[in-house]
Parts: C-alpha cells; sequence; structure tokens
C-alpha cells in the first residue's frame, strides 16, 4: 500500500516458502506495480483486498458485494478510487444499517448525478435529481417524492429508515401547499422514520389546508400516538386525549392489534393509559411470541444488576430483529428493561419500529 513493490514481492517470495499462496494477491500486487498484462478483476471480500484493488485500478465491471457485509460496503465506499456507481450501491448496502450517514449517501448520489454523461436509472436517483432541479415544478418534485417513500415503505424496515433519512432534507424544505399538502401523511411517516418527529408532525398540520380530503381518523391518531413514543408532549391532558382518539378510531380487528400493541409499548416506556386505555388492552386477544420466563427473569436480574453488556446480549438474542413477533406485555418487558439501563433512547426507537406505524391494517 506504500508503493514498495520490492518489499511486496520480496514478501510473497518468503510467504511462498512457507506454504502460504494466494493466486489473486500476488496478481494484484504485481497489477499495482505494473509488471502484470492480465491483471485480475476486483475483489472487495475484505479490507485488504478492497484496498489492493483501488490501489491496483483493477476492473471492477464484473464486481458484485453481498448485503450481508454492510462493513465491507461501508469501506469500500469510503475508499478513494471506487467508480461513482459501485460508490452507489455500496452507500445504499451500508446507509441500511448506518454505518454511513445519510448525508454522506447523499454526497455520493449528487455527485454522481452531476457527471452530464450519466442518467440516472433508479427511482431515488430520478427523484433526487427532480428535487434539485429548480427547473422542475412543485407537483412532479411532490408526486415522486411520495412515490419513492411509500414504495419504500412497502419494502423492509432498514430500506424505508434509509431512504427517510436519505430525503428528510427535501421534506424539510419542501412548500406545504395545496399541492403537496395530499401527500402530508405520507410525508409525515418518513419525517418520523427519518428522526424528525417535529418535522412530522409539521406535515400533518398541512392536512388542515383548505381542499385537501382529510385520511382516516385513525391513520391520524398512530402518528399521534408515536410521537409521544418519539419524545413528543407526554403530558396527561395529551395523553387523555390521543389514547382517546387511537381506541375510538380502531374499528377493525387489525387496527386494534395496532392499537393495543402501540398502547402497551406506552406502559413499558412508563406512560400511563386511562381507565378506558386500560379496558380496551385487557380485552385484547393474546397472540405473539412468548419469551421464555426464565430468560425475561434473567434479563431483568442482569439489569437491576448493572451487567450492561449481558443485559444488551440477551435482549439482542431474545428479539433477533424480530421485536414485533413477541407479545405485548413481553415486548413492554424488555422495554422496562432497557430503561433500567437507562437506554431510554434505545428503548424509545425500539418501541417506535415495533408499532409498524406506516403500514395501513385494513
Amino acid at each position: 500500500m506504500q508503493d514498495n513493490y520490492a518489499g511486496a514481492q520480496l514478501a510473497i517470495e518468503f510467504a511462498a516458502a512457507q506454504g502460504v499462496s494466494d493466486d489473486w494477491m500476488v496478481e494484484a500486487i504485481f497489477a499495482a506495480a505494473g509488471d502484470s498484462p492480465n491483471a485480475p478483476s476486483a475483489r472487495f471480500d475484505s479490507g485488504l483486498n478492497i484496498a489492493l484493488s483501488s490501489n491496483a485500478e483493477l476492473d471492477t465491471t464484473t464486481l458484485t458485494l453481498s448485503a450481508d457485509r454492510p462493513d465491507l460496503a461501508a469501506a469500500a465506499t469510503l475508499r478513494p478510487g471506487v467508480p461513482n456507481d459501485l460508490r452507489a450501491r455500496f452507500a445504499e448496502i451500508a446507509a441500511e444499517v448506518d454505518l454511513i450517514s445519510a448525508e454522506d449517501r447523499r454526497d455520493i448520489l449528487l455527485a454522481r448525478l452531476e457527471d452530464p454523461d450519466y442518467t440516472a436509472t433508479s427511482p431515488i436517483e430520478q427523484t433526487l435529481r427532480a428535487l434539485t432541479d429548480p427547473l422542475v415544478d412543485d407537483e412532479k418534485r411532490a408526486t415522486g417524492l411520495y412515490n419513492v417513500l411509500v414504495a419504500a415503505s412497502r419494502s423492509d424496515l432498514a430500506r424505508y429508515r434509509s431512504t427517510s433519512q436519505l430525503f428528510l432534507e427535501d421534506l424539510r424544505t419542501m412548500p406545504q401547499n395545496e399541492i403537496t399538502a395530499p401527500f402530508a401523511l405520507d410525508y409525515a411517516r418518513a419525517a418520523m422514520m427519518g428522526g424528525d418527529r417535529e418535522l412530522a408532525m409539521t406535515w400533518l398540520g398541512a392536512l388542515e389546508i383548505e381542499g385537501v380530503e382529510a385520511p382516516e381518523p385513525y391513520d391520524i391518531a398512530v402518528l399521534e400516538a408515536v410521537d409521544i413514543i418519539a419524545g413528543g408532549d407526554a403530558s396527561p391532558a395529551s395523553l387523555r386525549a390521543v389514547e382517546k382518539r387511537l381506541v375510538t378510531t380502531a374499528d377493525t380487528t387489525p387496527k386494534e392489534i395496532q392499537a393495543v400493541g402501540i398502547l402497551t409499548s406506552w406502559t413499558g416506556l412508563g406512560l400511563s393509559l386511562t381507565p378506558v386505555g386500560r379496558d380496551f388492552v385487557s380485552q385484547a386477544v393474546d397472540r405473539g411470541i412468548r419469551i421464555p420466563q426464565g430468560q425475561l427473569t434473567s434479563l431483568k436480574a442482569a439489569a437491576q444488576s448493572d451487567a450492561v453488556g449481558e443485559a444488551a446480549m440477551m435482549v439482542l438474542a431474545i428479539t433477533n430483529g424480530k421485536s414485533s413477533e413477541l407479545a405485548p406485555v413481553d415486548f413492554a418487558a424488555l422495554l422496562e428493561t432497557l430503561r433500567t439501563m437507562d437506554a431510554d433512547e434505545i428503548a424509545r426507537g425500539l418501541a417506535l419500529e415495533n408499532s409498524s406505524f406506516w403500514k395501513v391494517p385494513e
């Protein structure tokens, strides 16, 4: 990596004498030194190979990278010499697990779009180009943003979150008027998923613009309820009002299931329910996977003993990325345990994701 190719070749010879051989690495090193007429294709399957491939400017046209290795995707994203199209692909993989910031991913995409010979092909790139082009009218910009956010909300959670974060800047600058207000509910959901609850509530307010068709009252109640989870007004008056709207508008079984889950998360976060809310939750049909009581007791004991690392590992093992499949009462117990560990923000984030607020029950 320091252009000491003579030393590298000596190291290769020494390794070969010890029975250690890597044909690709040998060819890559000779290619970097300019001594190989048939350089190998690039490999990005380890940090060292990423560095070697970039340093030797190896061919990347056949390169693939599994989404199972976001760490390597992040390393490739930050490596000089990686072609813009690959950098954009890797940035998407890494952003979905927060290994690069949404701002860095946006910068990578915008740099790619600055190339006059490049034609945006993906919906995300096309939308970003339209949003940053002052000649594009508001209706096309608003519709494009709505379409890409709704499409992401119908995919997996990680993609929806990373897409929402990518377009937070646009949600903040998009004017709120009769053109954009019809999309306000989905803009609010994306802002909430992107981590800006105040922006979400601002877009919810845009639904009051004259002439805008009102969405289902339940959909608004859900967003108000998860706003409280995210750190919004949790005064007794606010809790009573939001709880009432949520309970009275949950008029189908799927809505009742979602509402019960949200209110149960409230209890796990230390938020009180009224007698009406408690009665609503008490009549819910049992559902979800129960946590073995021994595991739950051990988890609480670890948290109470300040064994933070042990408790954190147990939470990860119990949820296994599928906390929404747990029984609401056990999920609430997990939230209580996280709060015992002073991990309130993590608890709020987990409760927010668990609510599935961006999904519309039938």
